[in-house]
């Protein structure tokens, strides 16, 4: 603001100005606005505050136009009612995603080869889950495990039989090669 003072009176007045005034007075001239912009914005605030009263009148008119319109009750309740009826039905699936996701490495564990071919054979209603744990899942895999045995790895032992490779001694010499090639 100094500058734009500064331009109009001229530099010789301006320095004479100053030479009186002290800075701090001067500077007060800093936060001056014009007052035909202060007018222009004021007249802006009041309409606009006018325009906010004129809205909320409008949105209390309509607020009792749908209180008493009984098309638009009944309409909201039903919407109302399928949206519970949507939240329930993604709250089962999700559910079932994690049962299922429980139940496949639960056969995993016990043994199955194909967890994707036992999973249509088991109802998802009959097992719960509580916390980590399948409540009712050891019966259904007892029963998988008779019906589709072949399904399952085998829990037999082969311990009997000597499964190891035969176990050679490093070849480290010139004579333990001479003698490999004579078996040859």
């Amino acid at each position: 603001m100094s500058e734009r003072i500064k331009a109009k009176l001229g530099e010789d007045l301006y320095n004479q100005v100053t030479a009186i005034l002290k800075p701090t007075e001067f500077d007060l001239l800093e936060g001056y606005i014009p007052k035909n912009r202060f007018n222009e914005v004021n007249s802006e605030v009041k309409t606009l505050r006018e325009q906010i009263e004129i809205h909320k009148k409008n949105i209390d008119d309509t607020k009792k136009l749908l209180e008493s319109s009984e098309e638009f009750k009944t309409k909201y309740i039903e919407l109302e009612n399928k949206y519970s009826t949507d939240l329930e039905l993604k709250d089962k699936e999700i559910a079932n995603i994690s049962k299922i996701s429980k139940i496949k490495e639960h056969l995993s564990k016990e043994g199955a080869k194909h967890v994707d071919l036992l999973l249509p054979k088991i109802s998802l209603d009959t097992i719960k889950i509580d916390g980590d744990n399948l409540i009712g899942i050891t019966d259904i895999v007892t029963n998988l495990k008779n019906s589709y045995g072949d399904l399952f790895k085998s829990e037999t032992n082969n311990s009997n039989t000597d499964t190891k490779p035969s176990e050679k001694p490093p070849i480290t010499g010139e004579s333990d090669w001479a003698k490999v090639f004579e078996k040859l």
